[in-house]
């Protein structure tokens, strides 16, 4: 097995006071970290094999890694914007893929890493660079999802993952308690598209997947057939308008407009779903009022086609 990974990355400090982590100079250390851990977890989980330690011998043996794949992970960067050079990670983990022309459009650049690989690889991989996937089964649970789903549908079904923010990753400030947000999960109260609720059921546990209310997860992935099918599709390379930021609208547009979006329902959440390492919507939860936690986050706009 083979994936192709692009990260689209960026850091250029201009104020404390700037909306977003990248061009905040006090968040260069926990941006470093981010990227760092998105990386090195790719390998840990998926690109070596395992060492058991055997205390008689003293020895650290090798395990085989069932989920092991070749990695071939590609940070799009602009020259002067980007901290590779301050990853603590030991290099050769990736390689990096300069990109001219507007920062904006770095979320598009690595979609075309993604495009020139068609053909090569098993699994085509997009994230944002503080994206962490975090469990061993990701992409076995992925290619059940897609080897089991029959039922017909106008687009064919695409699984994406719960994406959370976690107190772990938080500010060292910040005085709330452990609660982990999902905040991609509940953009509307109808779904995105029209299909099946899809129930597994796994170790005991059942697990509901169904139309998505929310697409964005801060990446996707898809296997070799739905890569091509988004690469045909008119939406991939449509540079015409933005959903939020440029970078939310090359995470998630493409792929809402060229697929049934499912992901896990509210209560199966940890079925399939990835750790956002910068969680910096988790601080706009406030205390209980009335017996209801409150979040202050603006809605964003709907994606054409919503229902």
């Amino acid at each position: 097995m083979r994936a192709l990974v692009a990260i689209p990355h960026y850091f250029a400090p201009q104020s404390a006071a700037a909306r977003h982590d990248s061009l905040r100079p006090g968040a260069r250390g926990a941006r470093a970290r981010a990227l760092a851990s998105a990386i090195l977890r790719l390998h840990e989980l998926f690109g070596a094999d395992h060492l058991a330690a055997c205390h008689p011998q003293g020895a650290a043996l090798p395990a085989a890694n069932p989920e092991r794949m070749a990695l071939d992970i590609v940070v799009c960067v602009q020259d002067g914007a980007h901290l590779l050079d301050d990853l603590p990670c030991p290099p050769g983990l990736f390689r990096r893929q300069p990109v001219q022309g507007p920062p904006q459009l770095l979320g598009f650049a690595a979609h075309e890493v993604l495009a020139r690989g068609l053909g090569r690889y098993d699994w085509y991989c997009y994230l944002e660079d503080d994206i962490v996937v975090e469990d061993p089964l990701f992409f076995r649970k992925l290619a059940f999802f897609n080897r089991n789903f029959a039922a017909p549908l106008d687009r064919p079904p695409l699984l994406q993952p719960s994406r959370y923010d976690s107190p772990v990753d938080g500010s060292p400030e910040r005085l709330g308690g452990p609660e982990r947000l999902y905040p991609d999960h509940m953009a509307s109260l109808a779904p995105l598209a029209c299909g099946p609720r899809v129930q597994l059921t796994i170790l005991d546990r059942t697990f509901t997947l169904e139309p998505c209310y929310h697409p964005h997860a801060g990446c996707f992935f898809l296997d070799a057939r739905q890569m091509a099918r988004l690469v045909g599709s008119p939406a991939f390379r449509d540079r015409t308008r933005i959903w939020a930021t440029w970078l939310d609208t090359a995470a998630s547009v493409a792929i809402a407009e060229t697929f049934t979006v499912y992901k896990p329902a509210a209560d199966s959440l940890t079925f399939l779903e990835v750790r956002h390492a910068r969680p910096v919507m988790l601080d706009q939860l406030r205390p209980l009022e009335g017996g209801a936690r409150t979040w202050l986050a603006e809605p964003g706009p709907p994606l054409r086609g919503a229902a």
